[in-house]
């Protein structure tokens, strides 16, 4: 599957990956598993966890399908320097942020809990 550019704001556009791979995906479910805990005895998850890790796992998911930032004057940054640009977005530009977030979670909404936390 090819990279699909993202219409943002204020004339701004993405490139992102269409997915994460397996070990993305791994990864991202460890960050959730460390959030959370198993009773020993009963086996059973406590899927209670702090909101924060959603953000952690939000900031990953960004880092790990944002292949480059388009500005509106052309300039292309990619890879770690399109991630620390969204990072750094002005007060007036946080609906480019927001808008980009908002297109990650639409991918990745149902990578967040493994598939044993989802049928508990």
């Amino acid at each position: 599957m090819e990279n699909q550019k993202v219409e943002l704001p204020q004339g701004y556009s993405a490139m992102v990956k269409p997915f994460l791979n397996f070990g993305q995906k791994r990864q991202l479910q460890k960050l959730m598993a460390g959030a959370m805990s198993v009773d020993a005895e009963t086996n059973k998850a406590n899927t209670k966890i702090d909101g924060s890790i959603l953000y952690e796992a939000q900031d990953f998911t960004l880092k790990m399908m944002l292949v480059s930032l388009i500005k509106p004057d052309g300039n292309v940054l990619q890879g770690d320097d399109a991630y620390n640009a969204v990072q750094e977005l002005s007060p007036e530009l946080e609906d480019v942020g927001k808008a980009l977030y908002a297109k990650i979670d639409e991918v990745t909404k149902s990578t967040y809990l493994s598939e044993t936390v989802k049928k508990k």
